[in-house]
């Protein structure tokens, strides 16, 4: 959760499935703008910074950042700014 809070972007999500053999993690970051990722992650912000040891604990590699742009959105994303599940505080 620390690089969750190290995050200088407009907020996070953690998605968590937990399937049979192994479990599928995906992250959703908002931001102001691909400057402002860019700033943050380097000049090309789709461009993945591998851990040292992600190979150890990953089924697969991903080879890029996906970037998006929010269309429409109505709700909040969590039940408050700082929401973590119960049981998985750091």
């Amino acid at each position: 959760m620390n690089l969750l809070c190290r995050l200088r972007g407009h907020g996070v999500q953690l998605f968590r499935e937990d399937r049979t053999d192994e479990t599928e993690f995906v992250t959703v970051s908002y931001w102001e703008s691909v400057d402002a990722m860019s700033r943050f992650a380097g000049p090309d912000p789709r461009r993945i910074h591998h851990l040292e040891r992600d190979a150890e604990f990953l089924v697969e590699l991903p080879t890029g950042v996906q970037v998006l742009e929010i269309v429409a959105s109505l709700g909040p994303i969590a039940p408050d700014p700082w929401f973590v599940k119960p049981g998985l505080e750091p």
